[in-house]
């Protein structure tokens, strides 16, 4: 059982409380990112990372109401941090019905999903458009429903389609009739489908953007029909070139790693929660800031190839 008065024993009073909660995640950057932009800005907190298995889920909430100033949420938490707020916070978010930043609000708790903008901003960084394309969407969980959340984020820039696949078709049906049942104005600008076991090769087929959000970070396209050798893919997976990357790369295609989605979500959540002091820094730029995290990020993924 995660124990928060153990996690954070060694940190004095005054100094804010911060981490990553999630299950079976010693790979996650967010502790090497976080703590360079704490130092970089003179900001008293630390930042760490917190394994809570799904049973533990409550007892960790009733920790973190005494124990934590902010965290981040990871799988397989991130649809269940959806009930930690009420009010204004938590209703801008709910359409997506997960979320991944959660930090004070007097006695309380607000939320946001850093993810949706990660992901938009690092598709526009690498120059690609989904107007009028046809996507595809492997995964049902919190990550993909980020992914949606950014796919129709921009009302003169949506896709075609959208199909949606997982290897438990019925978790799929369960994610579309949740955000139809949320009836979000965003999310009904998307054609969205969930392709029948037959109908799947037809949709890998016609797809002009793959984007992985799987949590295992398989290949889902093992077995595959063929693709269209203009294909680009997107695997929200940073730790190392993926199985799926390559075969995309294989079939003529271009494939990115998600390391820039994980840079700027989480500066994005960096600046949820220390905004008013940022505010206050005259040489404070959001691009340093993502600066700072992809450094810390590329330097831990070199230590750990290399160790």
């Amino acid at each position: 059982m995660a124990d928060l008065k153990k996690i954070f024993e060694d940190v004095p009073p005054g100094v804010g409380r911060y981490g990553v909660v999630g299950h079976n995640i010693p790979y996650t950057l967010s502790p090497a990112m976080h703590t360079a932009a704490l130092a970089r800005y003179g900001i008293p907190a630390v930042y760490r990372t917190i394994d809570v298995s799904p049973d533990e889920w409550l007892d960790f909430v009733r920790q973190a109401e005494s124990e934590l100033s902010g965290f981040n949420v990871t799988v397989p938490h991130k649809e269940r941090a959806r009930g930690l707020a009420a009010g204004t916070s938590a209703a801008s978010w709910d359409f997506l019905g997960a979320v991944n930043t959660v930090g004070r609000s007097g006695d309380g708790w607000r939320v946001a999903n850093t993810d949706v903008e990660g992901f938009d901003e690092d598709l526009r960084a690498l120059g690609v458009s989904v107007r009028g394309k046809n996507v595809l969407l492997w995964g049902a969980g919190g990550a993909a429903r980020a992914v949606l959340g950014a796919l129709a984020l921009h009302p003169d820039s949506v896709p075609a389609r959208v199909d949606v696949l997982n290897r438990t078709p019925a978790r799929v049906k369960t994610l579309l009739d949740d955000l139809n049942a949320r009836g979000s104005v965003g999310l009904r600008r998307l054609a969205i489908h969930a392709p029948s076991a037959a109908e799947s090769a037809r949709a890998v087929a016609n797809a002009d953007l793959l984007i992985n959000a799987t949590s295992a970070g398989e290949d889902p396209l093992v077995g595959s029909a063929p693709l269209k050798r203009t294909v680009v893919a997107y695997d929200l997976t940073y730790r190392k070139p993926t199985a799926f990357m390559e075969t995309v790369r294989r079939s003529g295609g271009t494939a990115h790693g998600g390391l820039g989605m994980l840079v700027n979500q989480g500066a994005r959540a960096f600046e949820f929660w220390f905004e008013g002091y940022l505010k206050k820094k005259v040489d404070y730029s959001f691009l340093e800031l993502r600066r700072v995290m992809r450094d810390a990020a590329e330097k831990a993924l070199k230590e750990r190839e290399t160790a």
